[in-house]
């Protein structure tokens, strides 16, 4: 299993990716290479959500063992709330990965949309032929 710190290395490059995605239609190409690559950061950031849930599981698991004394005495909500506080760090991880993850789907289905939307233009307009 890889560290955290791995996970998020992975995670920035792949957050520059889905910042700049193409916004223009100009360049079908470009879409459908992005596209492409989108796929590539939908698959990975899939394992990386299976890695960042262990991650997580492992440090609450090691949180509550820590601090069972002090944790037994709480209501089962406190608990909870106290021992999620203890690991913020893998909780935060997790929820950032989980939304790489939907992004890069949303994009996915946005640069479609723009490859069928240029496809039209350019036969409406009968330009690239």
């Amino acid at each position: 299993m890889r560290t955290t710190e791995q996970i998020k290395a992975e995670a920035n490059e792949y957050q520059k990716i889905l910042d700049n995605a193409p916004t223009s239609i100009d360049n079908g190409d470009l879409l459908v290479e992005y596209l492409g690559g989108l796929n590539y950061v939908i698959s990975r950031t899939g394992l990386m959500l299976a890695e960042a849930q262990k991650a997580f599981d492992l440090a609450y698991n090691k949180a509550l063992a820590d601090n069972f004394k002090h944790v037994k005495e709480l209501s089962a909500t406190m608990a909870k709330k106290y021992v999620e506080s203890l690991i913020a760090d893998e909780d935060a991880l997790l929820t950032w990965v989980e939304q790489l993850n939907k992004t890069a789907k949303h994009q996915a289905d946005n640069m479609r949309t723009q490859i069928s939307y240029a496809k039209e233009h350019l036969r409406i307009t009968k330009t690239g032929y």
